[in-house]
């Protein structure tokens, strides 16, 4: 059973990556709607922390394994991050404003990482 779950974490672990920039989507989309968001537990379910993008870093970045943005993503992830607890720090006061920026950074990666994805299965064809 344990090398079962192995292989199968080793299969889909880079997938990951993908959930947790749609979390991240979907924390900037669900408000709009006007449903409650708890950013709390999303971010924690989601794991939005420097500690899991510099494990992912080691994990997938280095390799050659992965596709490009399977490797770039982690690095993305550290720029939310970061951009997040800056924002959090010194606009705390701002919140609207902090809240534009960062729907702004979440939505210009998502759709940088789309039109990426799009390009690439474009090309293969």
């Amino acid at each position: 059973m344990i090398k079962y779950i192995q292989h199968f974490l080793s299969q889909t672990v880079h997938l990951l990556l993908y959930f947790m920039m749609g979390v991240s989507f979907l924390s900037v989309i669900v408000p709009w709607f006007g449903y409650y968001f708890d950013f709390t537990t999303w971010g924690n379910g989601g794991g939005f922390s420097i500690a899991c993008d510099i494990i992912f870093i080691e994990r997938f970045s280095f390799s050659k394994r992965y596709c490009w943005l399977t490797r770039k993503l982690p690095i993305a992830m550290i720029f939310v991050n970061i951009f997040n607890i800056l924002c959090n720090e010194f606009y705390h006061k701002h919140y609207e404003l902090y809240g534009q920026l960062y729907e702004i950074v979440i939505f210009s990666l998502t759709l940088f990482i789309f039109f990426i994805l799009c390009i690439d299965k474009t090309l293969k064809k």
